[in-house]
């Protein structure tokens, strides 16, 4: 016991490189602002960040003064897990404050929601779904509108292995690429569709138990996966055109779930979840130095 007591004491500061602690929500918001629902996806715009909840209630953070702008529940997203949210590059409209938000339902249907938000509500402009059944369960969507793909990623029933004996780990992650719809592509019903064979590129990667939230850079996906309750944490680093897995780090010792991500003047940034208690949004920032290690 006592070997196993110095190892760890000895890896902690080797993984606490890896990421380092920004701020925690709580440690700002008036004690009056109610914060509902698990934290969930995460972005960033300039110097804003958008903290998603489940059941659609957005807290809009100043990251630069830790100063609380607004909250509200979204129209629409009251229903809404928000497991992602990513800003596409254009705006829905010529008074729209903010560029196109795009937040995985990620329960039900599993559609994408576009939303058009501003800092005191907002509205969805259209829904994006697959129509595939290649799926299980729930999945998640993500954007890289640099490069112009949507991303859908979640377990695949075609993939499972045998039974493991480790029932958690040696289950697998599948990764479809699609074209990302443009505004001129929205359709008066309110919906875009996408089949199977639209699917640009589809690929998958094993030991990943069930995924969180996630961000692209430069064809480079960041994402997180697990809940301390059920199963370890990591974050996943992963080349999108190569189909490999560049890095992987746990950060189960953070007791924390790792929740949404988003990206700041080059570095990545990770909200985590503080189980039963959503008023504790944790922010955390990747390390450049060790992220490809």
């Amino acid at each position: 016991m006592k070997a196993l007591l110095l190892y760890l004491a000895c890896l902690l500061p080797v993984q606490q490189t890896f990421i380092s602690r920004i701020f925690d929500t709580d440690e700002f918001l008036d004690p009056g602002v109610e914060v509902r629902g698990a934290s969930q996806g995460f972005a960033v715009l300039d110097s804003l960040g958008f903290f998603f909840h489940d059941k659609g209630q957005v807290l809009i953070v100043d990251l630069d003064s830790r100063k609380l702008l607004s909250t509200f529940v979204v129209p629409g997203l009251e229903e809404a897990h928000c497991n992602n949210a990513c800003f596409s590059d254009e705006k829905y409209g010529e008074d729209s404050v903010f560029p196109l938000l795009y937040v995985t339902e990620c329960t039900g249907n599993n559609r994408c929601y576009v939303v058009d938000l501003n800092l005191a509500t907002g509205r969805i402009v259209q829904e994006i779904w697959y129509d595939g059944d290649d799926y299980n369960k729930t999945f998640d969507w993500c954007i890289d509108p640099g490069r112009g793909f949507i991303y859908t990623r979640g377990g695949n029933r075609f993939y499972w292995k045998d039974p493991p004996d480790d029932p958690v780990y040696g289950r697998w992650m599948m990764i479809k690429k699609f074209r990302l719809p443009r505004k001129s592509d929205f359709k008066s019903s309110g919906q875009v569709h996408l089949a199977l064979a639209d699917a640009l590129d589809s690929f998958a990667l094993d030991d990943v138990y069930f995924g969180q939230g996630s961000v692209i850079r430069d064809g480079i996906m960041y994402t997180g996966e697990g809940s301390p309750s059920r199963c370890r944490c990591r974050i996943h680093i992963i080349n999108l055109d190569a189909h490999t897995r560049i890095a992987v780090h746990d950060v189960s010792y953070l007791g924390l779930e790792p929740e949404g991500f988003g990206q700041r003047d080059g570095q990545i940034l990770v909200t985590f979840h503080t189980p039963g208690n959503p008023r504790h949004n944790i922010l955390y920032k990747l390390n450049q130095n060790t992220t490809t290690k």
